[in-house]
């Protein structure tokens, strides 16, 4: 078996504690960023997470199926960097501030951003693959058309059967 590594979850930011043990009461986890994210070019780093993202999230200018959106993202070369990928469930709700009613944090450097659905690399039961629509909602969808938002950097999840997606209940939860 392999053994899991360490990660630094970041601080809730509850402040007011509701009950003992809670986040407001522990203020356990690391600081976050003074500087949330850092624009280089087209590409975004999250300075929380260490991802870098396409600062257009509508970068490839059309909807598209979730092979499709795969197969776009896999082939992408952006800021020098051709390592792209479809973000999992757990990577794009890492941008969500669920504080502010357009789904992303308060001054975010991305444009283009639609309040529609994206495609996730996560997938379900049978041929159901993960969306989110923006501003944060979940869902699981078929084969239809939605955006495509790419990252690079090191998973939020591992591929545990190293077949190159993380499933619902399987690698990534």
């Amino acid at each position: 078996g392999q053994s899991g590594g360490v990660i630094s979850l970041p601080q809730t930011g509850q402040k007011k504690s509701y009950r003992a043990g809670d986040d407001g009461d522990l203020k356990m986890g690391v600081p976050w960023p003074k500087t949330r994210f850092t624009v280089s070019g087209a590409c975004v780093v999250d300075n929380l997470t260490g991802l870098s993202w396409s600062k257009d999230a509508n970068l490839s200018k059309s909807k598209k199926t979730w092979q499709e959106a795969i197969d776009y993202a896999n082939s992408l070369v952006l800021c020098d960097y051709a390592d792209w990928r479809l973000p999992n469930r757990k990577e794009l709700l890492s941008l969500m501030d669920y504080s502010n009613s357009g789904g992303l944090p308060k001054g975010h450097p991305f444009a283009n951003v639609k309040s529609n659905s994206y495609w996730l690399s996560s997938t379900f039961v049978g041929d159901y693959k993960w969306t989110i629509d923006m501003p944060g909602g979940i869902y699981w969808n078929t084969e239809n058309n939605y955006y495509v938002w790419p990252v690079r950097g090191n998973s939020l999840c591992t591929d545990k059967d190293q077949d190159g997606y993380s499933k619902q209940g399987g690698d990534c939860g």
